[in-house]
């Protein structure tokens, strides 16, 4: 196992916070959080793209590239 990530465990929690803020709390909302916090709107796309697309793509392939090796 590599030394130099985080434990599995760490990325299942990852996983479900990508998943509860893109959506179940709903991206939109989030975005609407932001925009009261911050007057703006920063990054839309951007932000769209890590929390509904990449994120849970790359910790699902991560979480299963970890199964494998633990076998």
């Amino acid at each position: 196992m590599n030394e130099y990530s985080a434990n599995l465990s760490v990325i299942v929690c990852a996983f479900f916070e990508f998943i509860i803020i893109a959506y179940i709390y709903g991206f939109n909302r989030f975005m609407e959080d932001i925009r009261m916090m911050l007057n703006r709107r920063s990054l839309e796309p951007y932000w769209f793209f890590t929390w509904c697309i990449s994120g849970p793509i790359i910790t699902l392939v991560k979480i299963e590239k970890q199964r494998f090796f633990l076998r």
